[in-house]
């Protein structure tokens, strides 16, 4: 098991609805490319962050029992227990967006299913870019953008895909 490193900011956030003092920590387990970058640790319903507690001698405190029902998440004007997570998720919304501290956001997952490593010499992204710094898309007319016929996908140790070495296909100007 891989030891998490991490480092108190000596800064806090302020609960927006119990108004405690939440400490903010860096940590190298937080996954960059997923969401904002940031995240809120729930050690009691999260291994990832419980490792990290505990490692940092930091608070566990339960909000949801076996069954997935909220505990522990009751504070003035403010009452999830004995909600399903569903139900609590909800209500947290609602609470926000009356009380004018948040709003419901989408987070899009979209994922391409052609952008994978099949091409590891990188995606044929059809946006032309010109030597004054700025590009543009291909236009309607222009596309497909089919990726060239390429004898020898062998790395050169140059740090570059295949691609690279078809100098007509990449340099269209």
């Amino acid at each position: 098991m891989k030891t998490k490193s991490g480092v108190f900011t000596g800064s806090y956030a302020k609960h927006p609805v119990t108004h405690k003092l939440i400490p903010i920590w860096i940590a190298d387990y937080v996954l960059m490319g997923f969401g904002s970058g940031a995240v809120m640790g729930v050690p009691a319903h999260d291994e990832r962050d419980l490792l990290f507690a505990e490692q940092f001698n930091l608070p566990v405190v339960s909000v949801l029992n076996k069954e997935g029902v909220c505990i522990n998440s009751c504070c003035e004007g403010f009452h999830l227990d004995g909600l399903s997570g569903e139900e609590a998720k909800q209500y947290v919304i609602n609470f926000l967006e009356e009380n004018h501290l948040g709003a419901a956001k989408i987070a899009y997952k979209l994922r391409d299913w052609l952008f994978s490593r099949q091409r590891y010499w990188g995606e044929p992204i059809p946006i032309i870019h010109f030597e004054d710094g700025s590009c543009r898309p291909l236009r309607d007319y222009e596309l497909p953008l089919l990726p060239p016929e390429i004898q020898d996908y062998r790395p050169e140790g140059v740090g570059q895909g295949p691609l690279a070495k078809v100098r007509e296909w990449v340099q269209v100007f």
